[in-house]
C-alpha cells in the first residue's frame, strides 16, 4: 500500500540508542524506549514541521522494550531483564517506579482503558494486568505456536493484535 502523497520526513536521530517502541503521551509529546540505554525520550512537539530534538525523559529501565499510556494518562514501560523483568510506572515528573515484576522477558505493551497487555518472549504468555489494583491474569498460554510474542496492539473494539518473533505469524484474539 503505498500512497505518493505521503511525506515521509526524519523526526530525530538518537546516535547510539536502540529505539524499540513509540507512543503518544496525553501531554501531545512522543515517547520512545531506549533499549540499550535504559532510557525514555521525549519529543516535545512531533507534528511540529522540521526536525525536532529527543531528550532523555526517564532513566533507569534496563533494557525497555515497551511503552504504553492508558485512558487516564499513566504511563508504563517493560524492562526485559530476564527473570526480574519487570513494569515500571513513568510519572509526570519523569521519574520511575517499578509496578509490577516477575515476567518472562516482557517484549511489549499496551493498554485497554485502564488494563495492561504484556507479551513474554520468555515463556510465550501473554497477561494483563489491572492497573488499579496489580492483579495479574495470564490470559494466553500453552498454544504451541506462539514461542515468542512480540508487538501488541488492540484496536476500538478491544480486539488484541500480537505477533509471533519466531514464526512470523500474527494473531488477533
Amino acid at each position: 500500500l503505498y500512497d505518493p502523497s505521503y511525506r515521509i520526513e526524519l523526526l530525530t536521530t538518537v546516535p547510539n540508542t536502540a529505539i524499540n517502541a513509540l507512543v503518544v503521551g496525553s501531554d501531545g509529546a512522543l515517547y520512545a524506549t531506549g533499549y540499550n540505554t535504559g532510557e525514555i525520550l521525549k519529543i516535545d512537539t512531533p507534528a511540529a514541521p522540521g526536525p525536532q530534538t529527543a531528550t532523555v525523559f526517564s532513566s533507569g529501565i534496563a533494557y525497555a522494550t515497551g511503552i504504553t499510556t492508558t485512558d487516564s494518562g499513566r504511563m508504563f514501560a517493560t524492562s526485559s531483564t530476564g527473570p526480574a523483568s519487570s513494569i515500571y510506572e513513568i510519572f509526570p515528573d519523569g521519574t520511575a517506579s517499578t509496578f509490577s515484576t516477575g515476567y518472562s522477558y516482557p517484549t511489549s505493551i499496551t493498554s485497554v482503558g485502564n488494563d495492561l497487555y504484556i507479551t513474554n518472549s520468555g515463556d510465550g504468555t501473554i497477561d494483563r494486568i489491572d492497573s488499579t489494583t496489580g492483579a495479574i491474569t495470564t490470559i494466553i498460554s500453552g498454544t504451541s505456536s506462539l514461542t515468542n510474542p512480540f508487538g501488541i496492539s488492540t484496536n476500538e473494539v478491544d480486539t488484541l493484535y500480537f505477533l509471533d518473533h519466531a514464526s512470523g505469524n500474527i494473531y488477533s484474539s
